[in-house]
């Protein structure tokens, strides 16, 4: 399914590159890139890219590449606009570094296209320092002392739910800061267990620390139009607005879905912690079962009371037993509690089935994999609103075994496919005229909407 090309989707209106060894000079290879890509992920507190580069001119001997040069990017929306929606001066300059060739073809004597990989700056600075430190504070605040002090990066917070595990005294052992961030975000959890992730947007230069309670409490970004799968409405997009139209997914496929035995495999379903404390000599055991984090995420509203969750099927049982009942996996540990006196430490429980709030933060980030979905959508929307991973997007599918011949709308929605959707990774991909954007998205339940006054009624 594709959709009609709509005219110059975007602008781009800086591409720079600058070195210590070039001084104050700046060399401009806007006309020389017919393709840049650009990669989030809400596992990765920055962002990743490639770009085609056409060197007719031999820039690259002259710079004499060796992996440190910068580029500086500005990329404005459809239209005519020279305000840039990615990039712009001071703070909001979006500059990565060009750390290898991948690739390099020569066409003819004269000209070399070469496929180079970028990184955001404070990646490659995050590579050349060490953390060794002791932080005394919650673990969220002790995760944007370390953003800012050693890689300078303000932190966004819009979508963070305050952590249930409080003060903690933890000692930073000579790690990389964005390493210790990641071993920091992986132990703190909400009152319900679910995770937390620290990421960035290609549209601003901060990064962002989010937990899973945070996402689920905000609304689509396109909520007054979804994004809509309909070969129907493919074959009539001449006759559609190019706003309509950018509000069309062009494809979508799904890869590894409904893995119930990969969750049981890693105990995402139901599984026991014990803990021996050789401080007191005291062991825990505590089991965990995803059913009852489900309902605790729907009685406190992160989920629609009303919704079906996809997560696993509640009825399976195995020798009259349910699935979630089994302790599929053992997770075993060995700490110490009050080894920092009236402080507690990176693995100290208040309660020792806090210790189940570390299963349930490993289950719920695998659940997210379950379901996940990839879609390829015009640009257009993602750039007027800015939209990024930890976003919500909102989707309606056309069910493969519908009859045409039904006029009620909603009848015709595969209401498997279609509702609300968390971005978990993009890919947006700048080529010629056009702008378009992979996503990888996924969701938990099902909520599908009504399709009165939006969807397919828009697009009349």
């Amino acid at each position: 399914m594709t959709t009609q090309n709509i005219s110059q989707q975007y602008k781009l209106l800086k591409a720079e590159i600058s070195a210590d060894k070039l001084d104050d000079r700046t060399i401009d290879v806007r006309a020389l890139i017919p393709e840049l890509v650009f990669y989030e992920n809400l596992e990765y507190p920055y962002i990743t890219g490639k770009m085609i580069l056409v060197d007719d001119n031999g820039i690259m001997d002259a710079l004499n590449f060796r992996g440190t040069e910068k580029i500086t990017f500005e990329i404005a929306g459809v239209g005519n606009s020279l305000e840039p929606e990615i990039g712009g001066l001071g703070d909001n300059a979006k500059t990565f570094i060009m750390t290898r060739i991948e690739k390099s073809v020569r066409n003819n004597d004269k000209t070399d296209v070469l496929l180079i990989s970028l990184v955001e700056e404070h990646f490659f600075q995050n590579k050349l320092v060490k953390v060794s430190k002791a932080f005394t504070a919650n673990i969220e605040t002790t995760i944007t002392e370390i953003l800012y002090s050693y890689l300078n990066k303000n932190v966004d917070q819009s979508y963070l739910t305050k952590s249930v595990q409080g003060v903690r005294k933890v000692n930073i052992p000579y790690m990389h800061p964005l390493e210790a961030v990641e071993w920091l975000r992986d132990r703190i959890t909400t009152e319900i267990g679910a995770p937390y992730f620290v990421h960035s947007s290609l549209f601003d230069n901060n990064i962002r620390i989010s937990s899973l309670d945070g996402f689920f409490t905000q609304k689509a970004f396109n909520t007054k139009i979804p994004f809509i799968y309909s070969a129907s409405l493919a074959g009539n997009a001449e006759g559609l607005s190019e706003r309509q139209r950018s509000f069309m997914i062009e494809s979508y496929k799904q890869e590894v879905t409904e893995d119930t035995l990969m969750m049981i495999s890693k105990g995402a379903l139901g599984s026991n912690y014990t803990n021996i404390d050789v401080g007191t000599g005291i062991t825990s055991r505590n089991r965990f079962s995803m059913r009852d984090v489900l309902l605790d995420m729907k009685s406190k509203d992160l989920l629609p009371d009303t919704s079906f969750q996809t997560v696993f099927d509640e009825g399976q049982t195995i020798n009259n037993k349910f699935v979630d009942e089994y302790d599929s996996r053992i997770y075993h540990q060995v700490s110490s509690s009050g080894t920092y006196d009236k402080f507690l430490g990176y693995h100290d429980v208040v309660d020792n089935l806090d210790n189940t709030l570390k299963l349930k933060n490993i289950a719920l980030r695998n659940a997210l994999y379950r379901n996940m979905i990839n879609m390829v959508v015009p640009g257009i929307a993602f750039m007027y609103s800015k939209a990024s991973v930890g976003d919500i997007m909102s989707c309606t599918f056309n069910s493969s075994a519908a009859d045409p011949k039904i006029s009620n709308s909603n009848e015709l929605i595969d209401k498997q496919k279609s509702g609300n959707y968390l971005i978990y990774a993009t890919r947006h991909t700048f080529r010629d005229t056009k702008h378009s954007v992979s996503i990888n998205a996924t969701k938990i339940t099902k909520d599908f909407i009504e399709l009165s006054g939006v969807g397919e009624a828009n697009f009349g």
